[in-house]
């Protein structure tokens, strides 16, 4: 869905996820730009916007959301601004309410800029419960995030997204998501979920927006292995999970400036031993394909 499908669904289902909200703060913001830049080049300078007397300004939804602590702001190396949503794990954004909960098969979750906490979902009184508490880890869901940044720097973290910059307004970034469960006696859930997104930069401002969509394909391929142990010993498998739900390449429908979604293998790793930490990721290889506005920029990239 795009920003008007997504906000269109929640108005159906009385349902606003954290990505709609998203979604009406980056329309407000392109409804605000138009109108307050109308008739300035959208290339011009800071400098040049403050002789204009038309300094960077925001819109009334996005400062109130910045006040509310539910995105967080970026100033770039040159002056110009970015914004995001300051949670710790971003594609909990499109199931989630503004508050970071969601109940999934009975079990409550939130979300935070922390992390991600659950319990068995009682009565409306355990989202008090949990805020109260601020938790600021996954401690009681039992998970593990590894983040892998993306190719154009060294490993890092989504609090530290390194944007690659293909020219002065158009930028992008991408990288990998591990998720596992604790680990069990015999078994261990493991997810892998990509992440990518472009942006484009008008009036000293970035922001997705539908007039810059490069984003066509990511594909996936990857060795893996885990330890386990038996009779004081630690013996290693590798490449094998059961079953193997996720097909690569993925199928995107189209050019688009933020996409998401999970890679094959993703699944339930079974052993006849005893599995012990860590699992290890030898040989990640995750391809992505981007298309600039014209025929002249087109490049892969590699995990």
């Amino acid at each position: 869905m795009n920003e008007e499908q997504r906000i269109l669904w929640g108005k159906k289902y009385n349902f606003e996820t954290q990505q709609i909200i998203m979604d009406k703060i980056s329309m407000a913001e392109d409804r605000f730009d138009e109108e307050y830049f109308s008739g300035i080049d959208e290339g011009a300078t800071l400098n040049e916007l403050e002789n204009l007397n038309k300094p960077i300004a925001f819109s009334n939804l996005y400062n109130q959301y910045l006040n509310e602590g539910f995105i967080q702001q970026t100033i770039e190396e040159d002056g110009s601004y970015g914004y995001s949503l300051r949670v710790n794990y971003e594609p909990s954004a499109f199931v989630c309410n503004e508050k970071g909960f969601v109940i999934i098969e009975g079990d409550l979750y939130h979300y935070t800029q922390h992390g991600v906490n659950s319990k068995v979902y009682e009565n409306p009184n355990d989202k008090t419960l949990m805020l109260s508490k601020q938790q600021k880890s996954s401690s009681i869901m039992g998970l593990n995030d590894f983040y892998i940044d993306n190719i154009f720097t060294a490993q890092g973290t989504p609090g530290n997204k390194t944007w690659y910059y293909d020219s002065a307004k158009h930028r992008f970034y991408h990288y990998v998501w591990f998720r596992s469960s604790e680990l069990t006696t015999h078994k261990m859930q493991s997810i892998f979920i990509t992440l990518s997104k472009a942006e484009r930069k008008r009036w000293g401002k970035w922001k997705t927006r539908n007039n810059y969509l490069p984003i066509t394909n990511i594909t996936g391929d990857w060795d893996y292995s885990w330890d386990y142990w038996l009779n004081g010993n630690t013996f290693s498998f590798s490449n094998v999970f059961s079953p193997c739900t996720n097909s690569s390449p993925i199928y995107m429908r189209g050019p688009s400036n933020h996409r998401g979604g999970y890679l094959c293998p993703s699944g339930l790793i079974t052993s006849p031993y005893q599995i012990a930490d860590p699992m290890r990721i030898f040989g990640m290889h995750i391809q992505g394909n981007f298309n600039g506005e014209t025929d002249t920029y087109q490049t892969n990239y590699y995990h």
